[in-house]
Protein backbone atom coordinates (compact mmCIF):
# COMPACT_ATOMS: atom_id res chain seq x y z
CA UNK A 1 0.00 0.00 0.00
CA UNK A 2 1.32 3.24 -0.83
CA UNK A 3 1.78 6.25 1.62
CA UNK A 4 -0.86 8.43 -0.59
CA UNK A 5 -3.58 5.65 -0.11
CA UNK A 6 -2.81 5.13 3.50
CA UNK A 7 -2.99 8.67 4.42
CA UNK A 8 -6.74 8.86 2.60
CA UNK A 9 -7.58 5.69 4.67
CA UNK A 10 -6.30 6.25 8.13
CA UNK A 11 -7.27 9.97 8.88
CA UNK A 12 -5.11 13.55 9.64
CA UNK A 13 -3.44 12.21 12.80
CA UNK A 14 -2.10 9.06 11.21
CA UNK A 15 -0.64 10.89 8.06
CA UNK A 16 0.91 12.99 10.48
CA UNK A 17 2.67 9.67 11.59
CA UNK A 18 3.29 8.40 8.64
CA UNK A 19 5.08 11.39 7.21
CA UNK A 20 7.08 11.43 10.38
CA UNK A 21 7.97 7.93 9.83
CA UNK A 22 9.06 8.18 6.34
CA UNK A 23 10.89 11.42 7.04
CA UNK A 24 14.80 10.95 8.30
CA UNK A 25 15.33 11.46 11.90
CA UNK A 26 16.92 14.61 12.67
CA UNK A 27 20.85 14.53 13.78
CA UNK A 28 20.91 15.04 17.62
CA UNK A 29 23.40 18.00 18.66
CA UNK A 30 26.80 16.96 20.21
CA UNK A 31 27.15 17.88 23.68
CA UNK A 32 30.34 18.47 26.44
CA UNK A 33 29.75 15.33 28.63
CA UNK A 34 31.37 13.86 31.40
CA UNK A 35 31.11 10.29 32.98
CA UNK A 36 29.94 12.15 36.98
CA UNK A 37 28.73 16.26 37.43
CA UNK A 38 29.54 18.56 38.62
CA UNK A 39 32.86 18.34 36.08
CA UNK A 40 35.52 20.37 36.64
CA UNK A 41 37.44 20.65 33.36
CA UNK A 42 41.39 21.83 32.91
CA UNK A 43 42.80 22.25 29.74
CA UNK A 44 46.86 23.23 28.44
CA UNK A 45 48.03 24.18 25.46
CA UNK A 46 49.84 21.94 23.07
CA UNK A 47 53.14 24.30 21.47
CA UNK A 48 52.23 27.70 21.59
CA UNK A 49 49.53 29.68 21.12
CA UNK A 50 49.46 32.49 18.64
CA UNK A 51 47.17 35.35 17.26
CA UNK A 52 48.23 37.62 14.10
CA UNK A 53 46.60 40.78 14.00
CA UNK A 54 45.60 42.32 9.93
CA UNK A 55 48.10 39.00 9.15
CA UNK A 56 51.42 39.73 10.73
CA UNK A 57 52.74 37.95 13.59
CA UNK A 58 51.44 39.66 16.84
CA UNK A 59 51.37 37.78 20.33
CA UNK A 60 52.56 34.60 21.67
CA UNK A 61 52.46 32.68 24.56
CA UNK A 62 54.30 29.93 25.77
CA UNK A 63 51.68 29.17 28.72
CA UNK A 64 47.87 28.73 28.56
CA UNK A 65 45.56 27.26 30.81
CA UNK A 66 41.93 26.78 30.44
CA UNK A 67 39.53 26.29 33.80
CA UNK A 68 36.13 25.93 33.85
CA UNK A 69 33.14 23.54 34.85
CA UNK A 70 30.75 21.38 33.16
CA UNK A 71 26.80 21.03 35.54
CA UNK A 72 25.47 18.50 33.26
CA UNK A 73 25.62 17.41 29.53
CA UNK A 74 25.39 20.73 27.34
CA UNK A 75 26.23 22.40 23.99
CA UNK A 76 28.45 24.99 25.44
CA UNK A 77 30.52 25.35 27.96
CA UNK A 78 32.21 28.68 29.79
CA UNK A 79 35.93 28.35 30.30
CA UNK A 80 38.53 31.15 31.77
CA UNK A 81 41.77 31.35 30.34
CA UNK A 82 45.11 32.37 31.70
CA UNK A 83 48.30 33.35 29.87
CA UNK A 84 51.77 33.49 30.32
CA UNK A 85 55.23 34.18 29.27
CA UNK A 86 53.74 36.23 26.31
CA UNK A 87 55.18 38.72 23.73
CA UNK A 88 53.30 40.74 21.32
CA UNK A 89 55.37 42.13 18.69
CA UNK A 90 58.37 40.55 20.05
CA UNK A 91 57.98 42.45 23.09
CA UNK A 92 57.57 41.32 26.52
CA UNK A 93 53.63 41.64 27.42
CA UNK A 94 50.75 40.66 29.77
CA UNK A 95 47.25 39.22 28.49
CA UNK A 96 44.34 39.92 31.09
CA UNK A 97 40.78 39.10 30.91
CA UNK A 98 39.13 41.06 33.28
CA UNK A 99 36.56 38.40 33.91
CA UNK A 100 35.90 37.87 30.51
CA UNK A 101 35.39 34.52 29.46
CA UNK A 102 35.52 31.98 26.42
CA UNK A 103 31.81 30.27 26.03
CA UNK A 104 32.57 27.42 23.53
CA UNK A 105 29.52 25.89 21.54
CA UNK A 106 29.77 22.42 20.14
CA UNK A 107 28.63 23.41 16.65
CA UNK A 108 32.17 24.78 15.84
CA UNK A 109 31.57 28.57 17.26
CA UNK A 110 33.09 30.62 20.21
CA UNK A 111 32.00 33.31 21.86
CA UNK A 112 33.80 36.09 23.87
CA UNK A 113 31.79 37.25 26.91
CA UNK A 114 32.93 40.11 29.49
CA UNK A 115 31.12 41.44 32.13
CA UNK A 116 29.67 44.83 31.22
CA UNK A 117 32.78 47.96 30.70
CA UNK A 118 35.29 45.39 30.54
CA UNK A 119 37.64 43.96 27.88
CA UNK A 120 40.65 41.72 27.37
CA UNK A 121 43.35 43.74 27.32
CA UNK A 122 46.94 43.14 25.88
CA UNK A 123 49.27 45.22 26.84
CA UNK A 124 53.31 46.15 25.90
CA UNK A 125 55.80 46.18 28.74
CA UNK A 126 59.30 46.60 27.88
CA UNK A 127 61.57 47.50 24.81
CA UNK A 128 59.86 49.53 22.06
CA UNK A 129 56.39 48.94 21.64
CA UNK A 130 55.99 49.75 25.78
CA UNK A 131 52.85 51.07 25.93
CA UNK A 132 50.84 49.77 23.26
CA UNK A 133 47.74 48.23 24.24
CA UNK A 134 44.92 46.13 22.56
CA UNK A 135 41.72 45.56 23.47
CA UNK A 136 39.52 42.93 22.71
CA UNK A 137 35.38 43.30 23.74
CA UNK A 138 32.25 41.32 23.30
CA UNK A 139 32.02 39.27 20.10
CA UNK A 140 29.97 36.06 19.56
CA UNK A 141 29.67 33.71 16.94
CA UNK A 142 33.28 33.54 16.08
CA UNK A 143 35.01 30.61 14.19
CA UNK A 144 35.89 27.82 13.70
CA UNK A 145 36.66 25.24 16.61
CA UNK A 146 37.23 21.78 16.30
CA UNK A 147 36.97 18.66 19.06
CA UNK A 148 38.62 15.65 18.96
CA UNK A 149 38.09 12.41 21.72
CA UNK A 150 41.19 11.01 22.19
CA UNK A 151 42.51 8.69 24.56
CA UNK A 152 42.62 8.56 28.65
CA UNK A 153 38.50 10.20 28.11
CA UNK A 154 40.44 13.62 27.19
CA UNK A 155 39.49 16.24 24.22
CA UNK A 156 41.70 17.90 22.37
CA UNK A 157 40.41 21.50 21.44
CA UNK A 158 41.60 23.22 17.90
CA UNK A 159 41.42 26.55 17.93
CA UNK A 160 41.50 28.52 14.20
CA UNK A 161 39.34 31.43 15.10
CA UNK A 162 39.51 34.38 12.69
CA UNK A 163 37.68 38.36 11.88
CA UNK A 164 37.89 38.82 15.55
CA UNK A 165 37.43 42.81 15.84
CA UNK A 166 39.98 45.07 18.31
CA UNK A 167 40.82 48.33 19.52
CA UNK A 168 44.28 49.48 19.60
CA UNK A 169 45.56 53.01 21.16
CA UNK A 170 48.43 52.86 18.57
CA UNK A 171 51.31 53.36 20.96
CA UNK A 172 54.76 52.54 20.57
CA UNK A 173 57.01 50.64 17.78
CA UNK A 174 54.66 48.12 16.14
CA UNK A 175 50.89 48.81 17.64
CA UNK A 176 48.60 48.30 15.26
CA UNK A 177 45.25 50.40 13.96
CA UNK A 178 42.25 49.62 14.84
CA UNK A 179 40.82 46.57 12.72
CA UNK A 180 38.57 43.38 12.50
CA UNK A 181 41.00 40.77 11.28
CA UNK A 182 42.86 39.27 13.79
CA UNK A 183 42.97 35.90 14.47
CA UNK A 184 43.81 33.18 16.79
CA UNK A 185 45.63 29.59 16.27
CA UNK A 186 45.83 27.26 19.13
CA UNK A 187 45.56 23.61 20.47
CA UNK A 188 44.68 22.63 24.18
CA UNK A 189 44.02 19.15 25.36
CA UNK A 190 41.31 19.52 28.72
CA UNK A 191 40.75 16.48 30.62
CA UNK A 192 38.22 16.31 33.81
CA UNK A 193 38.17 15.80 37.07
CA UNK A 194 35.48 14.64 39.94
CA UNK A 195 34.53 16.66 42.80
CA UNK A 196 36.94 14.37 44.62
CA UNK A 197 39.73 15.08 42.50
CA UNK A 198 39.73 11.91 40.66
CA UNK A 199 39.90 11.59 36.71
CA UNK A 200 36.19 12.27 35.25
CA UNK A 201 36.70 11.27 31.56
CA UNK A 202 35.05 13.81 29.04
CA UNK A 203 34.08 13.91 25.23
CA UNK A 204 31.93 15.83 22.77
CA UNK A 205 29.39 14.11 20.95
Amino acid sequence: MSIKHSLRATGPLAAVALLMAAAPAAAQAKRFQAEAYPATIHAVQEGISEATIEGSPAVECETAEYNGTLAEASEWLKITPTYGKCKTFGFASTVTFNGCQYEFHTNGSVDIICPTGKKIVIEVTEGFGKGCKVEIGEQKGLETITYENIAGGKVRVTANVGHVAYHSNEVGFGCPANGKEAKYEGKVVAEGKSELGEPDPIKVE
